[in-house]
């Protein structure tokens, strides 16, 4: 069952600017230390913010807000809580352990986001479908968020053949 949607579109100059302006500060306050592990490696190939470590800066971005959209109100997610990864190209996207993720941002990779709780450790009974996408100087994210019926618990009125539920 569908329990949220979110998108989110991002001028990508907008981000280049910020990101010129707080090169250390931003990616603190966005990114998890396994993605700022890895735009470290994309920087390391060109010091002067590079065309893949700014796409790949608008990916987690964009796939953040997305995230935080199709969560509301639900849940109050902060940009700590959700990470971007990719792992190699699957039919679907599920929640994965660590082990399993590839952190590279090499085409043929699929995305995947991993939601953090309180507590730190990755919820693992909802699944996540992201698609992130760029075109000239904007990127884009669309995020579904799902979960599986039997893992659902209602509260509200039960339908049977004697007594039918009417709105």
């Amino acid at each position: 069952m569908i329990r949220g949607i979110g998108t989110d579109i991002l001028r990508i100059v907008r981000l280049q600017e910020l990101y010129k302006k707080y090169p250390s500060a931003l990616p603190k306050r966005i990114l998890r230390p396994n993605e700022r592990k890895q735009l470290g490696l994309y920087n390391q190939e060109d010091k002067t913010h590079s065309t893949k470590a700014l796409l790949y800066l608008a990916s987690i971005w964009t796939a953040k807000e997305a995230v935080y959209k199709a969560f509301t109100p639900s849940r109050h997610l902060t940009w700590q809580d959700v990470e971007l990864n990719y792992k190699p190209s699957d039919p679907s996207l599920r929640w994965t352990s660590s082990q399993d993720i590839h952190t590279s941002h090499d085409q043929g990779r699929t995305p995947v986001l991993r939601v953090f709780g309180e507590d730190g450790r990755e919820d693992r009974w909802e699944e996540v479908h992201v698609s992130l996408s760029w075109d000239g100087e904007y990127a884009v994210a669309y995020v579904v968020r799902e979960v599986e019926v039997e893992n659902m618990t209602w509260s509200g009125p039960v339908e049977t053949a004697d007594d039918p539920v009417v709105p």
